[in-house]
């Protein structure tokens, strides 16, 4: 774990009394993942525990799959006032959290960055980073202690384990992120139920999986995946319903790596995942992106036929 420029006022949260703080903003990155969702909501609800009066904010959008959540508590829009402190949560960059707040960094007197991604820019006062964490939100419970959070926080952490683990299928998954799973299930909450919001696909998002997968490319164990926004238009789907997909396509058989495309507006997302024989992470940061070695990100501003020319090539060479 890197903890960097640690005030000596500001212990870790199992052991604060968090006198410090008396009001904090929490931010997560735009296009939210359920780590991102369950991360800062429950950083929300710790805070409103110990009094402090906090807001927590997200430029979105949000996929709908987690509206078994209370996003209504998001604000989307920069901020009229600052809080004294700022949570940055799941974020390895302070541009993650999107062009709506790119500037609200020195704003604050006290800049707290919580986050499980290796390539994590440090840009915090305090800067707790694991790598070998699952989640941001496994980091975030082993921090507080699952004695020290009522059953809604365990709701909130549970989500951002379960989702950015895949159900605990990566790698990344130790005995201690099922040891933190339990307490958190011993809290009271129910481990099924989020599995089923979590996991369970309508059949049209189904139908808009096969169609990406028919359209696919392969070549050997890389299997390109693109969506238009024609595709998207057809089946009725946005951007954030398609979190979970390029996931969904790495349980293909004899598949190691899944590139997936999406098109947008003069530019195109990419989603990598690995099954372990390419570091993802690395292939990324060539374009501007990050993540993890096995699960990362990018935006190339190209179209989707030139990104994908461009991503084949840095796959061959």
């Amino acid at each position: 774990m890197k903890i960097q420029s640690r005030p000596n006022d500001l212990p870790l949260f199992g052991e604060a009394d968090f006198s410090s703080i008396k009001t904090a903003d929490i931010y997560t990155h735009s296009s939210p993942d359920g780590d991102a969702i369950g991360s800062s909501l429950a950083v929300l609800s710790i805070m409103s525990s110990h009094g402090i009066k906090s807001r927590v904010f997200c430029e979105g959008p949000f996929p709908k799959k987690y509206s078994f959540l209370p996003l209504d508590k998001y604000n989307t829009e920069m901020p009229e006032y600052f809080s004294d402190s700022a949570f940055f949560v799941d974020c390895g960059d302070i541009k993650r959290v999107g062009n709506t707040f790119s500037d609200v960094l020195d704003s604050y007197q006290l800049k707290i960055n919580i986050d499980h991604h290796i390539d994590n820019k440090l840009f915090g006062d305090v800067n707790i980073v694991d790598p070998c964490a699952s989640s941001t939100a496994e980091l975030i419970a082993g921090i507080v202690g699952t004695n020290n959070i009522d059953i809604q926080t365990a709701e909130y952490l549970y989500v951002g384990i379960l989702s950015d683990t895949y159900g605990f299928s990566t790698s990344s998954v130790s005995s201690k992120t099922f040891m933190i799973a339990s307490t958190l299930i011993d809290k009271g909450i129910n481990s099924n139920r989020i599995w089923k919001e979590v996991f369970r696909l309508p059949s049209d998002t189904l139908l808009f999986y096969a169609e990406v997968l028919r359209t696919s490319e392969t070549e050997k164990d890389v299997i390109y995946c693109k969506v238009t926004k024609e595709l998207m238009e057809d089946f009725s789907v946005s951007e954030e319903d398609t979190e979970g997909l390029a996931n969904y396509l790495l349980q293909l058989k004899d598949i190691d790596t899944v590139v997936l495309l999406r098109e947008r507006n003069g530019s195109t997302r990419l989603s990598f995942r690995s099954s372990g024989n390419k570091d993802v992470g690395a292939l990324s940061r060539k374009f501007g992106g990050g993540g993890h070695k096995l699960a990362s990100g990018a935006v190339i501003e190209k179209d989707l036929v030139s990104a994908l020319s461009i991503v084949k090539k840095s796959l061959t060479i």
